[in-house]
């Protein structure tokens, strides 16, 4: 009788810790936490250098271009009025990206695929600089011609034809100067950015030039040019295998008491949003308090000191180069602001090159995408909230 009872006893006790832990996971209660080594070992695979090669193309009225790389010494823009010379001297950036589907879709920055030109009106100086200079040394060239003319003791014929060739650019270079300065051109709308080279290169793989990268395309830009976010996509559509995906965000909704898993990239994200969930069912970075749980929405929203780490490759090659090849890097800070719509702040160091690095909880899951930091001095960055990643894939 009582080895009856004592059985019945501990069924129940087992019964009952069964439902607590049941009723925890299901209540977002207990949270996987994962150590820094961990963190880095399950997701590095899935962090990708991003490589750009490019030029600006500048067209006026008339048909002449001019193109454009990087700004020089002086502060004006390189230009050139050859386009081979444009593809030889081409600006290289690298930035960092994180796949968020098994399709070969990255998500970035856009200011590294798609750079544009924000001070417009510093390249229409340059453009009018460039041309006032161009007409001085043909200016120069044609008095130096009229000197020898004078002396007699050069062959006239092919001085005169010279002469010729250096009036007329000289004419063409002053009415570029004339047209733009009255503003009869207007050259802000007409700067374009040409890729020659959009690639990623992978963790742990060897990199000597740009066959050893992988081609990708641009997929989808964010509209918003306060959202600095893009989606490139492999040009073969396949993520590689063995890459683990990051989770981006928890979903928030009326019946998450029934599913409050984290959605795993962007075939979870459509299954979620567009499968037999109603299109109202939201994911949200800041969950909205519930007085009825208080654990969940703690557990669900980025708060003040909170750790947070980010993989990236900090100053491109320079640093992701090892003798096994390239090599991301784990860094880690703490959330420093109270967080609004669309950025959040956080103590991670971070070096040109991390842009477009996925910042993450130490459940591994998305809270932004690092895209700048404070010029003034180390440990203070920004990132973007990963619901304006969501708002793009949708």
């Amino acid at each position: 009788m009582l080895n009856s009872l004592s059985f019945k006893l501990k069924f129940l006790l087992v019964f009952l810790s069964s439902i607590t832990i049941f009723s925890a996971c299901q209540n977002g209660m207990m949270e996987a936490k994962l150590s820094p080594n961990q963190l880095f070992d399950k997701y590095k695979k899935g962090v990708v250098m991003i490589v750009h090669k490019f030029y600006y193309e500048l067209e006026l009225n008339d048909g002449t271009k001019f193109y454009f790389t990087d700004i020089d010494d002086n502060g004006n823009y390189k230009l050139e009025t050859q386009h081979d010379s444009a593809v030889y001297y081409a600006n290289v950036i690298t930035g960092t990206g994180f796949f968020i589907d098994n399709d070969g879709r990255i998500a970035t920055n856009r200011h590294i695929v798609d750079p544009a030109i924000r001070e417009k009106e510093e390249v229409v100086k340059s453009i009018l600089s460039k041309a006032n200079e161009f007409k001085n040394q043909c200016d120069e060239a044609i008095n130096e011609i009229d000197r020898k003319i004078s002396t007699g003791y050069y062959n006239n014929s092919e001085l005169y034809d010279l002469k010729g060739v250096y009036i007329k650019l000289s004419n063409f270079y002053n009415t570029i100067y004339s047209d733009i300065n009255s503003g009869n051109v207007n050259l802000k709308d007409k700067i374009k950015c040409i890729s020659i080279h959009l690639s990623i290169g992978y963790d742990n793989t060897v990199v000597e030039n740009f066959q050893d990268l992988k081609e990708c395309v641009i997929n989808k830009v964010a509209a918003d040019q306060e959202t600095d976010l893009a989606i490139i996509q492999l040009k073969d559509k396949k993520t590689p295998q063995g890459v683990e995906l990051l989770s981006i965000a928890k979903l928030n909704s009326s019946d998450a008491e029934n599913n409050s898993q984290s959605v795993s990239g962007w075939d979870s994200f459509k299954q979620l949003m567009f499968g037999k969930r109603k299109k109202t069912d939201g994911y949200k970075l800041f969950s909205e308090k519930n007085e009825s749980d208080d654990t969940k929405s703690k557990n669900h929203k980025v708060q003040i000191t909170q750790p947070v780490y980010m993989i990236g490759y900090n100053a491109g090659f320079d640093l992701a180069r090892a003798q096994t090849g390239l090599s991301a890097q784990l860094t880690l800070g703490n959330i420093n602001q109270t967080p609004d719509e669309n950025s959040i702040m956080y103590s991670i160091p971070c070096l040109p090159g991390s842009s477009g690095s996925p910042v993450v909880n130490e459940n591994g899951e998305v809270i932004a995408i690092n895209y700048s930091k404070y010029t003034g001095a180390q440990g203070f960055a920004n990132g973007i909230p990963v619901k304006k990643l969501i708002k793009l894939m949708m």
